[in-house]
């Protein structure tokens, strides 16, 4: 091949302006831009100009890109350590800019695939290393937008959001699609990172997520995940501020939306109620426990109605009962403040209190959910007993 040779010559070239710049200067980054023809290797291509990589070439990084017409580019990049030049790995054939823009770094506890995608839509199949059975796709895409010529409120930018949010919904289902329907993935997720800094409302951000949410049905999610850049309306002139917008819908009927400060730190495996919720979720049911957090969670859209122009439901509080291991008989006791999933029996049980107009001291209500996970929800000795106990529900 012809572009080996040339790509010999540039990086000698670049070496020895390396070594005329003088020692003080050094030069960030290197990208090297090759067209490769349909069917060339690149692999060769990076094998034959690894070992020409001198130390006398005074730059941090070098980057690679294969450029062809009918297929997406692909990167490959070293960079400069006290060994000499190393391979970056884990990069699955990004850009180093655009895997730092993407936040690829949180995926390293687990084995990833990149799939095919759209420019700027990136799927990966993640396999946990240390749980057999945690996998999920994560679809994250990178949208930068329009120039800040164009204004900085949100409405200007929607049109090309949606795009890409359309893209990357669009690509998820395609790679589900093309899976066993038994061994449907779930707690997938698609995370849009913007560039653009921009002035966005609750109300923008709510009817927004309204809209878009039918695109997202059937596509196993865990949540949607839009990192921001948000400037303040009170101080336009200070930098803006990254946030997240996270949109959840644990039920399938009541969408959640809340905002938070960016997630950086690595994504860790399923934990075991992340599992359960899985597992119900790949029969086609809900966790109780996701019951219990739209019960009890409150406002879940910033104060805007719902689809049906309803308000959201009211904050309330779940107290939680289970049997009593230590006791002789059959008896229920409180056990408020547990951690989620931890129940043995098939049921769920507890008084949920509920604030309403009428009653703003507060409503209390018995609660009774199956739980699927366990012996398909059935109802057995320690679930009847524990509803037979009528005497708590009578104490509160």
């Amino acid at each position: 091949m012809r572009h080996p040779i040339r790509s010999f010559q540039t990086l000698e070239q670049l070496s020895r302006a390396s070594d005329e710049a003088g020692a003080d200067e050094r030069i960030h980054a290197i990208e090297l831009l090759v067209p490769v023809d349909n069917g060339e290797d690149l692999e060769g291509l990076r094998d034959a100009l690894a070992p020409a990589l001198s130390e006398h070439l005074k730059a941090d990084r070098l980057t690679l890109t294969r450029l062809v017409d009918s297929e997406r580019s692909e990167h490959f990049s070293f960079a400069q350590t006290a060994q000499g030049w190393e391979e970056m790995k884990g990069l699955y054939g990004l850009h180093p800019e655009t895997a730092d823009r993407i936040d690829l770094h949180r995926l390293r506890a687990f084995d990833c695939e990149r799939l095919d995608s759209p420019d700027d839509i990136y799927c990966f199949h993640l396999r946990s290393r240390e749980i057999s059975g945690d996998e999920r796709m994560f679809v994250l895409a990178d949208f930068r937008g329009r120039s800040p010529e164009h204004g900085h409120e949100a409405t200007m930018h929607l049109a090309s959001f949606e795009r890409v949010f359309f893209d990357a919904t669009r690509t998820l289902r395609n790679h589900l699609g093309a899976r066993d329907p038994s061994r449907r993935l779930q707690w997938n997720r698609i995370a849009i990172f913007t560039s653009p800094a921009i002035f966005l409302d609750d109300q923008v951000a709510a009817r927004l997520a309204r809209r878009l949410a039918p695109a997202t049905r059937h596509l196993g999610l865990e949540k949607v995940i839009a990192r921001l850049s948000v400037l303040d309306r009170a101080q336009p002139e200070k930098a803006a501020k990254p946030l997240e917008v996270v949109i959840a819908d644990p039920t399938g009927s009541n969408m959640e939306l809340s905002w938070r400060q960016p997630h950086l730190a690595l994504l860790e495996p399923a934990r075991d109620y992340e599992r359960k919720v899985v597992e119900a979720r790949r029969r086609r049911l809900v966790y109780p426990y996701e019951i219990i957090r739209m019960l009890a969670g409150g406002s879940s859209n910033n104060g805007v109605s719902n689809q049906e122009g309803e308000p959201d439901l009211p904050s309330g509080k779940f107290e939680e009962f289970d049997l009593d291991e230590d006791s002789a008989t059959p008896t229920a006791v409180s056990v408020a403040g547990r951690p989620y999933g931890m129940n043995v029996s098939s049921v769920v049980l507890g008084v949920i209190d509920t604030p309403t107009e009428k009653v703003p001291e507060g409503m209390k209500r018995v609660l009774v959910l199956s739980d699927p996970t366990i012996g398909m929800g059935a109802l057995a000795a320690p679930e009847c007993a524990g509803l037979s106990r009528r005497s708590i529900w009578r104490r509160n």
